[in-house]
């Protein structure tokens, strides 16, 4: 079990290292880390979770592009303000914790996941 949760972190770095190759992180957002690998890790969850996927599974390797598209989305959106729903109610800097609101249709997760239609498994 503590293997495949290292596994599940190590994608969720990865994602962010993705981030930082397309240029969309840089230096300057050191301090913001954390929070965005929460982010990473919660759109992760969005997706398997609508993919009827475990959550806690590793993330197929052919969502991972989609998977970088969507947690940058999302983060970007939350930096802008998203709206009332959807929105991050609360970040702490020690031990990390990010507890979002409800989803809405209006993030950007919500408004990509039907890309994810390939993977999506019936209930």
């Amino acid at each position: 079990m503590a293997e495949h949760r290292e596994n599940v972190r190590e994608q969720v770095a990865e994602i962010l290292e993705n981030w930082k190759t397309l240029g969309w992180w840089g230096e300057e957002q050191i301090p913001e880390e954390q929070a965005a690998l929460l982010v990473i890790s919660w759109t992760a969850d969005r997706m398997l979770a609508w993919c009827n996927i475990p959550l806690g599974a590793q993330v197929p390797q052919g969502m991972k592009g989609i998977w970088t598209e969507l947690s940058y989305a999302q983060w970007q959106w939350l930096l802008e303000g998203g709206d009332a729903v959807g929105n991050a109610v609360s970040i702490t800097q020690g031990d990390t914790a990010v507890r979002f609101r409800e989803s809405s249709e209006d993030d950007p997760v919500s408004r990509g996941l039907e890309r994810l239609r390939p993977w999506r498994r019936l209930p």
